[in-house]
């Protein structure tokens, strides 16, 4: 005799745990399906955020690069025109900076310092064009290098200061000033050609003065209102007056109360079309002394 129990009875809870099994099979992979959807769209999302703040920063680093390039470019147009007027100044014009390094100069300046122009470069140091116009000998205001050099640097911050000396044989006029940065803006201007004019006009005056002096006819100047600038001392000294007496004066003051007389009304008549005159006489009345004297006017 067999005992055991019904098959019916042994499948039924086995179907009934095969199909829980199976249930709670498909709900995991319905949930993990869901998940791994979710995942991928919050992946996307990410993605597309990642996306969209790249290309932000694309934009905004294009922007921020051409912005960059504007001022690059204002600020080589700007540099351009500094250097186009500088080249335009009429004299010699050299800019340092706070350093004390050459920034910029005209050809002007180069000119002025001809012989060692190769060394006049942005960089080189204020100091060192001082030591260079020395051994070039282009310095003849002083006999020790040190010495010389000291002096010049001292002359940079004595701001405005006007000097006039002497290099290679040219006359300067030097003046330098302190910018708000600390730089130095020095200005040169060759004045060469007028200080040998001035040497001419003195020694022309010097011998006219002599000449004069020497000769027996009184000498006389006037300016555009026709006052006296100018008499040699006899003219003065033929009407009895003390040196220069008559600077300032004119002929109407000489001729005094006589301005009405023929010859006086004539001459001073010349005189003011500015006429030439020859062998003109006139009687002149020196009020200091009283005496009269016969004046011959040639203009």
């Amino acid at each position: 005799m067999l005992i055991g129990t019904p098959l019916g009875e042994v499948q039924g809870p086995a179907r009934r745990q095969a199909l829980v099994m199976a249930t709670l099979g498909g709900g995991a992979l319905a949930l993990g399906i869901g998940l791994a959807l979710m995942i991928g769209r919050q992946m996307r999302l990410g993605r597309l955020a990642e996306q969209a703040a790249s290309d932000r920063m694309a934009a905004l680093v294009d922007e921020r690069t051409a912005e960059a390039r504007a001022r690059e470019t204002e600020a080589r147009a700007a540099q351009q025109r500094l250097e186009d007027a500088v080249q335009l100044f009429p004299s010699a014009i050299v800019f340092y900076d706070a350093e004390g390094r050459l920034v910029l100069c005209n050809e002007k300046f180069k000119e002025v310092y001809a012989p060692f122009r190769d060394h006049i470069v942005p960089g080189t140091t204020m100091r060192r064009m001082i030591e260079l116009a020395w051994d070039h000998g282009m310095i003849h205001s002083h006999s020790d290098r040190q010495t010389y050099i000291r002096a010049r640097m001292a002359m940079v911050d004595q701001a405005g200061l006007v000097r006039e000396v002497e290099a290679d044989g040219r006359r300067m006029l030097i003046q330098d000033f302190r910018t708000p940065d600390g730089g130095v803006l020095g200005i040169r201007v060759d004045i060469t050609a007028q200080r040998e004019i001035q040497r001419a006009l003195e020694l022309s005056e010097a011998r006219f003065r002599d000449f004069a002096a020497s000769s027996s006819d009184g000498l006389w100047e006037v300016d555009a209102e026709l006052r006296f600038t100018y008499l040699s001392r006899n003219f003065e000294q033929a009407l009895g007056l003390p040196e220069n007496a008559l600077i300032g004066k004119s002929w109407e003051d000489i001729a005094g109360a006589a301005r009405g007389d023929e010859p006086w009304r004539s001459a001073l008549s010349a005189l003011a079309a500015r006429q030439a005159m020859r062998d003109h006489v006139v009687t002149v009345r020196c009020d200091l002394t009283g005496a009269e004297v016969l004046v011959s006017i040639n203009a």
